[in-house]
């Protein structure tokens, strides 16, 4: 069982609670220029790093976005990470984020976005409170296509001391990641 410290899953059970409202009714006509939910599953490569150790990771995982508005949006994502570098290696994680989708370009088939929140990260030996930070597209054929593909770069920091004993500093759990967007 992992160990929670703080209570990261109330905290992300409480935001999809709040955003069930803004989500509801969006498929009115009236709303048409209103994002709406956007579901993705990606696999990810990356790295570690801190001041004393380095390596590589991979990251399966999958998510949603919903729409609050035109430019707004909150994700949720979970999945694994296996960090090369380390013995208790493979994590399970949980992200709420608040996702922004600035201004689209002319044409409508390329959706950017930039994202920011927070990440559990735990397995039965240990648990870590992360700080995501990323941004990335999705990219559909046409403005009516169901199914396009996403990119996504991201970095989770948290404390070294936390992963290795004798680092100091921050961690990076950077990922470069691909996958399909489904809306």
């Amino acid at each position: 069982m992992w160990k929670m410290s703080g209570n990261p899953l109330a905290f992300a059970l409480c935001l999809a609670w709040l955003a069930v409202p803004c989500v509801h009714g969006q498929s009115d006509p009236r709303n048409q220029n209103v994002r709406k939910m956007i579901g993705h599953a990606a696999i990810g490569f990356g790295g570690l790093a801190t001041d004393v150790k380095g390596g590589g990771s991979a990251t399966f995982s999958g998510g949603v976005d919903l729409g609050l508005g035109n430019r707004l949006g909150i994700q949720f994502e979970g999945g694994a990470l296996y960090a090369v570098a380390y013995q208790d290696a493979g994590y399970g994680f949980v992200s709420p984020s608040i996702s922004i989708h600035p201004a689209n370009w002319k044409d409508r088939r390329t959706d950017f976005f930039v994202i920011g929140g927070y990440t559990f990260l735990g397995n039965s030996y240990r648990s870590h409170n992360l700080v995501c930070l990323g941004g990335g597209f999705n990219y559909w054929r046409s403005e009516t296509s169901r199914a396009g593909l996403r990119v996504e770069v991201r970095d989770h920091i948290g404390r070294a001391a936390k992963f290795l004993h004798d680092a100091t500093g921050a961690i990076h759990l950077w990922q470069i990641r691909i996958g399909v967007a489904i809306r």
